[in-house]
Formats: C-alpha cells, sequence, structure tokens
C-alpha cells in the first residue's frame, strides 16, 4: 500500500520557539467537533 502523500502544511517545521515540544510528541485531549449522535445537520433549501 502507497504511503499517502503529506500536505504542505503537514511538511512545515515550526521553529518559533523551539522550546515547545515536537507535534509528535503531544497528546490530543479535546477535539473541537462534538460527538457523533450530537451532530446536526441542517436540510438544504432546494435553489430555485
Amino acid at each position: 500500500m502507497q504511503e499517502p502523500t503529506k500536505q504542505r502544511w503537514e511538511r512545515v517545521t515550526y521553529t518559533d520557539n523551539p522550546a515547545l515540544p515536537a507535534v509528535d510528541d503531544l497528546e490530543i485531549v479535546v477535539d473541537f467537533l462534538p460527538s457523533p449522535e450530537k451532530l446536526q445537520f441542517l436540510a438544504r433549501q432546494p435553489i430555485p
């Protein structure tokens, strides 16, 4: 299986503050999306 190519922003190396931990070392504790049960999809109105 071919590995997917990374987007441009995924290849960026941030050097503004070298004291910050590497992204690989961070643990995601909050997701910005609600749980799948709480997602609401609005019905689209037909375009006249």
